[in-house]
Parts: C-alpha cells; sequence; structure tokens
C-alpha cells in the first residue's frame, strides 16, 4: 500500500503539535491502538482518547451516508443540533 504524498518535513511539522487526538484507542495493551499512543505519550504529546460511539454533526449539517455508516458500525448519530444550545436547554436550570 501507498503512503500520502506528505514530505519528511512536512511530517516533522505535524509532529511539532503537542496534542494528538486517537480514534479507536484500544485499553488492550497487546494492540497497537494502545502501544503506540503509550509510546506518544512516553515522547512528550498530550494524546487525547477518541472512542467513536457517539457522532455529532453541528447546526446545520447532515450527511445520509455518514449517518448510515455510523449506524452500521453501532454509533449513535445527533443531526443538525448546536451543542452549545442543546446544553443550555437541557441543563442551564440546574446550574
Amino acid at each position: 500500500m501507498d503512503s500520502d504524498s506528505h514530505s519528511d518535513s512536512q511530517i516533522k511539522e505535524i509532529f511539532q503539535l503537542k496534542n494528538i487526538a486517537v480514534v479507536g484507542l484500544s485499553k488492550n495493551e497487546e494492540k497497537p491502538s494502545h502501544q503506540i499512543p503509550k509510546y506518544l505519550i512516553e515522547h512528550g504529546y498530550n494524546v487525547i482518547p477518541v472512542n467513536p460511539t457517539v457522532c455529532w454533526m453541528q447546526l446545520g449539517i447532515y450527511n445520509e451516508d455518514a449517518e448510515r455508516k455510523a449506524k452500521e458500525n453501532g454509533i449513535d448519530v445527533v443531526y443538525n443540533r448546536c451543542m452549545m444550545e442543546e446544553h443550555e436547554r437541557l441543563f442551564d436550570d440546574e446550574e
């Protein structure tokens, strides 16, 4: 399989960023999706685990294919809603 077209200098620029989101991080220490984030943490990166179980498409956004694919993979889908508006609507009275 071919790699993308990024040059080494472009990849080095990406590694200057210290916050890295890892989609599908595993708790299983035998899996690369656990070992690689651990390596990155040991080398000074802030790893943000992202386990895709909820997909939220912002206000004005909807993609039927994305919704279908997500649901086929057990991912909940919220669309055409603003997270801030929904949070304020549901929780402002509680704060």
